[in-house]
């Protein structure tokens, strides 16, 4: 007595569902979001900062335009506060705070928050300039300099985006006012650079960060169609990342150099 078999278009069409329903339980498995992104450091510098922010009373329009030097120079008092803040920030370890339950929008406004105390410092930077004080202004350039790498640390692209935008401003101001320092003022911002040693930043770390915000933000199977479709818009934003992460290495040996001769 024959035994009833399956029809082999019946195995294949079994064999194809299978695949299908098991299919997002496998890239769930393997390509899952990652989990915490790491520990905090306690204090950490870029909770430092967004305290300070918070704190920053309205910023005059023409902040980096002005040749109000008093009227900036009322604000810079009225943010006495937030600026001894921020110079806690400077010997502070720093992380960004990353909430992967927390939506992409928010996340993107709440990454501006370094915005309000860099636009002080360069309030502070500019009154000194003014003032036709140089090393002050210096000093202040340099504070910034090496802020805002800091402030990237632990983030987003976004995150290294903004902190780079304002490093290379103090940098190639820095740069600009070398020249007009006396040799105590260049020793004494030459020693803030060199003793805060800035490294290139890890873009696969920022790569897996990004990766993992997506697959929590939209599912891991959605997430990862995402992460595919647009691979080719992120890597050139990467690209130019790096690109710029080189160039502020650069200017920040230039002004180590500038600064030492």
């Amino acid at each position: 007595m024959r035994k009833a078999g399956w029809n082999p278009i019946w195995k294949w069409l079994a064999i194809i569902a299978m695949i299908f329903l098991l299919a997002p339980l496998a890239i769930a498995l393997l390509n899952g979001p990652g989990g915490s992104s790491g520990l905090y450091p306690s204090p950490n510098a870029y909770e430092t900062i967004s305290n300070a922010s918070r704190s920053i009373t309205r910023l005059p329009f023409d902040y980096d335009t002005s040749d109000d030097v008093e009227m900036l120079k009322e604000y810079v008092e009225s943010n006495r506060e937030a600026l001894s803040e921020i110079d806690k920030a400077l010997t502070q370890q720093s992380r960004v705070p990353l909430d992967y339950t927390v939506p992409l929008d928010e996340l993107l406004n709440a990454s501006g928050t370094v915005r309000l105390p860099m636009r002080l410092l360069i309030v502070q930077a500019r009154v000194a300039e003014l003032e036709e004080n140089p090393g002050a202004a210096a000093d202040v350039y340099a504070k910034m300099s090496v802020l805002s790498p800091k402030l990237a640390t632990g983030g987003l692209l976004v995150h290294v985006m903004i902190a780079s935008a304002y490093e290379t401003m103090a940098l190639e101001k820095l740069i600009e006012l070398t020249p007009r320092l006396s040799a105590v003022e260049k020793k004494r911002v030459l020693s803030v650079l060199t003793t805060n040693a800035r490294k290139p930043i890890d873009f696969d770390l920022v790569r897996e960060r990004e990766s993992d915000y997506c697959k929590h933000e939209h599912g891991t199977v959605r997430g990862s169609i995402l992460l595919w479709s647009g691979s080719a818009l992120v890597d050139q934003q990467v690209d130019r990342a790096i690109e710029t992460d080189d160039e502020l290495l650069r200017l920040r040996d230039e002004a180590i150099d500038l600064l030492g001769s």
